[in-house]
């Protein structure tokens, strides 16, 4: 196959899925889509420089035929290999479930810190969810538990050292169809008004009220952005 024809595929495949995430139900200009979808997009705005040429180049190798539809712009191949990343990046199963931790573990507020710190410890993680009554209660971090230990506090329950959303430091609920362009937003849009986000806690419909299927924290961020530049 040509590099004219992969380069015609990737690139109906990247208008094909910027039609999606804006649920079009009509045309809407390649560049219009670029414009609309990088406000929300992390691919695309991350991207949409090339996108922009790419849009060019594929008006010359479509509309700028001669009599015998000869293409007359041939596309190297980094141009080809780079748009078919980007229809691949767009196209991809980008579900949150696909990057969060699972299954999740959760704590009790009576429960004695030492058992929290110990079931983390076998998890591999540094927050841990806590539930009373099938209802969200708070997040105990290692941070926490560190804390309490360099101190000696007497506190031995985990509903001493429950970190909880009072506006500085937040934990964020998602249901598990979202994408995890939403995680990576949350992450930045706390950063940006100098809050500190400490987990997001997946579950079925993004409610405090339901079993968590998933966590995310900040540490995962890392394999997150690889996956989408």
């Amino acid at each position: 196959m040509k590099n004219s024809e992969r380069f015609l595929n990737a690139y109906a495949a990247i208008e094909k899925a910027m039609s999606g995430l804006l649920k079009a139900h009509g045309y809407i200009p390649f560049s219009r889509m670029i414009d609309l979808c990088s406000r929300f997009n992390r691919t695309v705005r991350s991207c949409q420089e090339n996108l922009r040429e790419y849009n060019e180049l594929r008006n010359a190798i479509v509309h700028q035929r001669g009599s015998d539809q000869e293409v007359i712009a041939e596309p190297s191949d980094a141009v080809t290999a780079d748009i078919e990343h980007i229809a691949g990046l767009l196209n991809q199963d980008d579900s949150i479930m696909g990057f969060a931790s699972a299954p999740v573990r959760s704590a009790k507020p009576e429960d004695a810190i030492t058992d929290a710190y110990a079931l983390m410890k076998a998890m591999g993680s540094s927050k841990l969810p806590v539930y009373t009554d099938g209802k969200f209660a708070g997040l105990v971090t290692m941070e926490t538990i560190a804390e309490w230990g360099v101190t000696h506090s007497p506190k031995e329950k985990v509903a001493d050292i429950l970190s909880t959303d009072d506006g500085r430091q937040r934990i964020l609920f998602l249901g598990r169809d979202a994408s995890v362009q939403a995680a990576v937003e949350a992450y930045e849009n706390a950063m940006a008004k100098g809050q500190r986000l400490l987990a997001i806690l997946i579950t079925e419909h993004g409610s405090t009220e339901e079993k968590p299927l998933g966590i995310i924290t900040l540490y995962d961020l890392p394999k997150i952005l690889a996956k989408l530049v």
